[in-house]
């Protein structure tokens, strides 16, 4: 269980609408019937509560009336796929009844940081119209139906009955109603030689019917040695064929401390579309994302391999290379390195800056564990203010709202800076490990924590804790809301709370 821990990175992103009616600022979340697995006792304004598996790391996302969750096998939902199993659950959203699942087998034949056991599909979907999108914790892209099977199976790939059996299996279960449909996958790791270490947790985004991602290559079991450091980091795929049109220029290689597990983020800079990428070597990358019509041209014009993406700009993300003499001691993988890496992903803003937390990788990097919070200018990648080490490490992403930059970390310390000048106005200390992305929807903050408690915070220049919730096991994904309801995923939970509609 040495390595449980180290997923944390698929927690970075939260699903919302973009207007809320009233959203709950408490609820009763009962506790788990042992006997039944079943969630009992909850209060009345729980529209719904199903059980799940356990550790839960992605945010639900609430998309054409239904809740799509990433999770571990949970044989509730499905007794004839038994043993150690990545899913992707989908729920309806007004009764919570069990709809569709991808059930992908665990594959240790690679190695044991290869699609590791403990963790199941950390991969926060993407829904575009009627289809989704994500990564599988082996590195694979998947396009999904959101009608599962019911509307048949429409392809072009229609080998999910052999891809749900494990390979030792010989009995290829006949697909079910409660199937789901893959419209199409892509194999990073046996296409492109990417391997992520322990997972692929990879938010992917959407933009202009391309698709925008992380590959996850790193190093493997050794934690030393990148099998192919010659792979991508970044990559941009077509929406609709399924094909990678673009690849980095990063040349990354080997200089990855641990994982890259990284998201994404993508804004507009002086009309320019940006992608903003960062790298297990604790720098941060801008490329500019071409249309996909330039970027199908190209892609033809060389031959139908990817496209090398131009480099923009690149931030060092060691804080000793912008203090003075600005000297970087030599970039060291493996176990206990003292450089620095790339933890939550970038957060760009309307005002042409990019928030990055870079630090000491948490699991495997020096101690004690630092982070350091950065403002960057989005045009030419400079350092508009940086904090000082931060002790304890900070993994969660960070969200912001008028003005406001909250930040939470390892050690429960919740904190507020002003987004202009990285000034502390506040900071509160709770009860427990925040790995997840807070949630900021109707002048309140939704943030769980590794000791089962959820906490609903009052935004804004004055700290105020409007209630702690007491959940039945821990939280490390992130809540998520739509209309007048939220969203809360655990270890083995996942909640429908109502709150008031206008």
């Amino acid at each position: 269980m040495k390595h449980l821990r180290e997923f944390f990175i698929c927690l970075f992103f939260c699903w919302s609408a973009a207007a809320f009616s009233q959203l709950p600022a408490t609820f009763e979340p009962g506790r788990i019937d042992s006997s039944t697995g079943n969630i009992v006792g909850t209060s009345s304004n729980v529209r719904w509560a199903v059980p799940i598996s356990s550790p839960t790391y992605a945010a639900p996302v609430i998309a054409d009336g239904k809740v799509l969750i990433g999770t571990l096998n949970h044989e509730v939902w499905d007794y004839r796929r038994p043993g150690s199993r990545s899913v992707l659950l989908c729920f309806d959203d007004k009764t919570g009844k069990f709809l569709w699942q991808v059930s992908l087998p665990k594959d240790y034949g690679i190695s044991s940081m290869f699609d590791a056991y403990c963790v199941g599909i950390s991969s926060t979907p993407t829904v575009v119209g009627s289809r989704a999108y994500f990564t599988s914790g082996r590195g694979e892209v998947f396009c999904l139906d959101m009608n599962g099977l019911t509307d048949g199976n429409d392809g072009p790939y229609t080998d999910e009955a052999q891809l749900y059996t494990h390979r030792r299996d010989s009995n290829v279960l006949p697909l079910e109603k409660t199937d789901a449909d893959i419209i199409w996958r892509y194999d990073m790791f046996g296409e492109l030689n990417s391997m992520p270490h322990d997972t692929n947790n990879c938010n992917i985004i959407y933009h202009d019917g391309l698709l925008i991602i992380n590959t996850g290559n790193a190093p493997d079991v050794t934690h030393v040695r990148v099998l192919h450091p010659e792979a991508p980091s970044l990559i941009i795929m077509d929406a609709e064929k399924g094909i990678p049109l673009a690849r980095d220029n990063f040349d990354i290689g080997s200089d990855i401390s641990h994982g890259q597990w990284c998201s994404p983020a993508f804004g507009k800079v002086n009309g320019r579309n940006m992608i903003f990428y960062g790298g297990g070597n604790g720098c941060l990358y801008a490329v500019e994302a071409p249309s996909r019509e330039a970027l199908l041209k190209q892609f033809e014009t060389n031959k139908r391999q990817p496209v090398r993406l131009e480099t923009v700009w690149k931030f060092q993300g060691d804080p000793r290379a912008h203090q003075s003499g600005g000297v970087v001691p030599p970039f060291v993988m493996g176990m206990n390195s003292p450089s620095y890496t790339s933890l939550p992903p970038p957060l760009f803003d309307s005002e042409g800056r990019v928030f990055m937390l870079f630090g000491h990788d948490a699991w495997n990097g020096a101690r004690p564990f630092r982070s350091w919070l950065t403002c960057i200018d989005a045009k030419a990648g400079k350092l508009l203010w940086g904090t000082g080490n931060i002790d304890g490490g900070a993994i969660a992403p960070l969200v912001m709202e008028n003005g406001l930059l909250y930040m939470a970390d390892r050690q429960g310390n919740f904190s507020c800076f002003d987004t202009a000048t990285g000034k502390v106005h506040w900071k509160l200390r709770l009860n427990g490990e925040i790995w997840a992305r807070p949630l900021i929807a109707d002048g309140k903050i939704y943030v769980g924590t590794d000791r089962r408690m959820f906490y609903v915070l009052k935004s804004g220049l004055k700290p105020q804790i409007i209630s702690e919730i007491r959940m039945p096991n821990r939280i490390y994904a992130p809540a998520a809301a739509a209309g007048n309801t939220l969203y809360v995923a655990g270890d083995g939970f996942l909640y429908a709370v109502e709150g008031k509609s206008e």
